[in-house]
């Protein structure tokens, strides 16, 4: 009798594109910690620039092993233009992206694993000096072991964001627990 030949399904996949190593690394430990195998991600370019068309021009390079189940972009302020970053979050969404956003930096989002967070902006540096004292050793970007240690607090940053979910250009914001929940 012949063998009869059988298409495996195409696997749905979940694409994280990120601009950063923080954000990389940061995202695969919550990918491993979460056990979320069908996730990939790909980090899509460090700085300034259009994400969406980094994101795209990835897609494209994918072998079609796969179904792109959701596509989400994480990217923060990097001191762009509200009008800036208005086009891109609208460019995103209007190509299927889920957006994660943090305004003025990433290092909100992981503050907020030990503190409450309002709207009042903090700039960049005094934030990392706020990570340094939680986690009481200089904090360094992207370093896998301190990403570690903050996301074990991370049940206390969907509390400790719940006033600042909202995407603003204006004020403090972030809303990547928002969209880490969903996962």
């Amino acid at each position: 009798m012949a063998r009869i030949s059988q298409k495996r399904p195409l696997l749905n996949k979940i694409l994280i594109f990120v601009e950063g190593p923080t954000e990389s690394n940061y995202f695969e430990q919550l990918r491993q910690n979460k056990n979320i195998s069908n996730a990939t991600v790909v980090k899509i370019l460090n700085g300034q620039g259009d994400y969406v068309d980094k994101a795209e021009q990835q897609i494209k390079s994918f072998k079609k092993s796969f179904e792109i189940n959701r596509k989400i972009l994480v990217f923060d302020a990097n001191h762009q233009s509200s009008s800036n970053l208005q086009k891109l979050i609208t460019k995103a969404k209007s190509k299927g992206y889920e957006v994660a956003f943090s305004n003025t930096c990433f290092e909100v989002w992981l503050l907020s694993h030990f503190e409450k967070m309002t709207t009042g902006v903090i700039e960049e540096k005094k934030l990392c000096k706020k990570i340094t004292l939680h986690l009481k050793t200089k904090y360094k970007k992207a370093d896998t072991n301190q990403l570690a240690t903050i996301m074990s607090h991370i049940n206390n940053a969907f509390t400790n964001t719940a006033t600042i979910n909202q995407v603003s250009f204006t004020r403090q914001s972030t809303n990547v627990g928002d969209i880490i929940s969903t996962l």
